[in-house]
């Protein structure tokens, strides 16, 4: 449906936006 497709972009961006700031966190 269109809201989730809403919801998995969504969380698409978040994985994007975040990742690199979690990996950073791990090292």
């Amino acid at each position: 449906s269109e809201a989730w497709q809403t919801f998995e972009n969504g969380k698409a961006a978040i994985r994007d936006k975040w990742a690199p700031l979690i990996l950073r966190l791990q090292a």
